[in-house]
């Protein structure tokens, strides 16, 4: 899984293996795992991170926005 960026919380990741919606795996330091959809900005699963965390994850996402669409379509083509 190739990471777009890193952070002291953890990493923003692209899944070669991955299906549609088109997503980033927000992957924390402490193993846990969130999916935002890249199509509306939202959290994909039910647990959602809170608080600071949370700021700072989407605060990550919109700074690596371009980056992370780039990646998904380059393992993702067409």
């Amino acid at each position: 899984m190739p990471t777009v960026a890193r952070f002291d919380w953890g990493r923003l990741v692209v899944n070669a293996n991955d299906h549609n919606p088109p997503h980033v795996h927000v992957m924390l330091t402490d193993g846990s795992e969130y999916r935002m959809n890249l199509l509306s900005s939202d959290f994909m699963d039910t647990q959602r991170p809170r608080g600071r965390l949370r700021r700072d994850i989407e605060r990550a996402y919109r700074e690596n926005i371009l980056e992370i669409w780039i990646e998904w379509e380059r393992l993702h083509p067409g």
